[in-house]
């Protein structure tokens, strides 16, 4: 084999590796790219916990403060608890279900005796 005939097989098998490259960093990135939004709001009188299990994303919120939140693809729902005013501990609020692509508000309402949830 000459030498021309060697530089164009090592130039070929250059160019695919890179372009394996380009096709698995294709496809890696937009799995973890943020598809939509979800904004969780303590509007009742307590603060409030809140977790996006299939992105393992959490955090607290405080009374009367909204929280914004990147969402993941596949990310289909967001459980929140609120925290009792006068004793430690959480009790249970609701499960939403984000807009996904889009943006969507979580409303943790009412009072730790009547809590409720609302989103749009």
């Amino acid at each position: 084999m000459n030498l021309t005939t060697r530089i164009k097989r090592a130039g070929v098998a250059g160019a695919t590796a890179v372009a394996a490259a380009a096709v698995v960093m294709g496809v890696a990135v937009p799995a973890s790219a943020a598809t939509g939004t979800a904004t969780v709001c303590a509007s009742g009188n307590y603060k409030v916990h809140f977790e996006f299990p299939q992105q393992g994303s959490s955090g607290d919120v405080p009374r009367g403060v909204c929280q914004y939140v990147p969402l993941q693809s596949g990310t289909s729902y967001v459980k929140i608890w609120g925290y009792w005013n006068t004793n430690p501990g959480t009790f249970y609020v609701g499960t939403g279900h984000p807009q996904n692509p889009g943006s969507t508000w979580f409303y943790a309402g009412g009072t730790t005796t009547n809590p409720y949830l609302t989103f749009g």
